[in-house]
């Protein structure tokens, strides 16, 4: 006598396609980033820019050291505040830079003009990096798009900008 084994039951399908579980999740992981990354959408800021040739800082041996570039006249009026790890840090307008210094290992950065544009990012001491808040300006919204640069096309795009001053708006 023969006995037949029987196949273990599948657990049931989903009830979404898989198709329609993967954007959902990707949502919900892009809202996880922009709560790590993003400052308080009630902080607002006054930039303007220094025309005088400034003295590019120091690289300190125990932290990286951030440029933040927006090399482009595109969307001119439009500022683009960086945050990292929550708080926000610079704002620049067209052709401007700022600087800022990190304790090494990861931080998460977040860009923001009519959009947010996010980047997680393992620093490391004694090291330079450039990121580059490129901009499209669009009918409805500027969007912008936050690029880790290499060194080379970081140092151009360093070179084309003037210091980004900035400081948080007084609540009346």
């Amino acid at each position: 006598m023969y006995a037949q084994e029987q196949a273990p039951t599948p657990p049931p399908a989903s009830q979404a396609p898989a198709d329609q579980e993967k954007p959902r999740a990707t949502k919900e992981t892009k809202k996880e980033l922009q709560d790590l990354a993003c400052g308080p959408s009630d902080v607002h800021h006054t930039v303007h820019t220094v025309d005088e040739a400034q003295t590019l800082p120091t690289q300190p041996a125990d932290k990286a050291l951030i440029y933040v570039i927006r090399p482009t006249h595109i969307g001119m009026a439009i500022q683009t505040k960086l945050a990292v790890d929550g708080k926000w840090v610079g704002v620049n307008k067209a052709n401007n830079y700022f600087y800022l210094t990190l304790e090494p290992g990861p931080h998460y950065f977040c860009s923001q003009a009519e959009n947010h544009s996010l980047l997680s990012l393992v620093v490391e001491a004694g090291k330079t990096y450039y990121l580059q808040q490129k901009i499209r300006a669009g009918w409805v919204k500027a969007q912008t798009d936050l690029q880790l640069l290499d060194d080379e096309e970081g140092k151009k795009g360093l070179a084309k900008c003037k210091l980004s001053v900035f400081e948080e708006k007084k609540k009346d």
